[in-house]
């Protein structure tokens, strides 16, 4: 099944050259939306990822809840914007 996306890039290289530009691209994404979710969610505090402590505490819960957030914008957003073949 074809792709319907945005914008698409067409990269004459390798597949092996492909893949990894299609995984930097995720990362990146999901990198920057994880980041501006945690600055918001947390403003001027420091981040406290909750890894100490009691067990799946709030802050915890606040850092999966933001990651999945983000791997499903990824996902669901800019794969649908940016492709590349």
């Amino acid at each position: 099944m074809e792709s319907e996306s945005i914008v698409k890039i067409n990269i004459n290289s390798s597949t092996e050259y492909v893949e990894l530009i299609k995984t930097l691209y995720m990362f990146f994404i999901v990198i920057i939306v994880w980041h501006i979710l945690l600055s918001l969610s947390y403003k001027k505090q420091p981040i406290n990822i909750g890894l100490t402590g009691s067990l799946f505490n709030i802050n915890f819960i606040n850092f999966l809840l933001t990651g999945m957030i983000s791997f499903l914008s990824f996902y669901l957003i800019s794969k649908k914007i940016l492709t590349f073949e």
